[in-house]
């Protein structure tokens, strides 16, 4: 292995392709996360959000295919570890007025894992059975 594969320039310091690479995946990864989380928090408001988490899903696996083409493959593997990472996490901001904290937290960490087990080829993506959260 040389210096020209670490992503170091001659002077021990990451190279600007490097920091690009990271930055782009990391970008990919929290992109989709972010808007699976908020998906998450509109359900627990009562709000459908079948049809947005349907199409959210084909847009992660699509991008995820030119990502891997692009940089090197593992996006969608990344995005899968991350929202397990953030589906036990639970503020308890958003959920409506009276609601019990366990059930809502509850209900997230299910949302989540769905949806992770759905990018992850667990289940079929337009299954409602996959997503739907009461």
């Amino acid at each position: 292995m040389t210096f020209l594969d670490t992503g170091f320039d001659l002077y021990g310091k990451l190279s600007a392709d490097s920091l690009r690479y990271n930055m782009i995946e990391d970008a990919y990864v929290r992109l989709y996360a972010h808007d699976f989380v908020q998906m998450a928090g509109r359900s627990e408001l009562g709000q459908n959000v079948q049809d947005d988490v349907e199409k959210r899903l084909s847009d992660a696996r699509a991008h995820a295919v030119i990502m891997d083409d692009r940089k090197t493959p593992g996006h969608l593997k990344a995005l899968v570890e991350r929202l397990r990472e953030l589906a036990p996490e639970f503020s308890g901001r958003v959920m409506l007025k009276g609601a019990n904290l366990e059930d809502a937290a509850e209900r997230r960490l299910v949302f989540l894992n769905r949806i992770a087990d759905a990018l992850a080829g667990a289940a079929p993506a337009s299954s409602s059975r996959v997503i739907a959260v009461s």
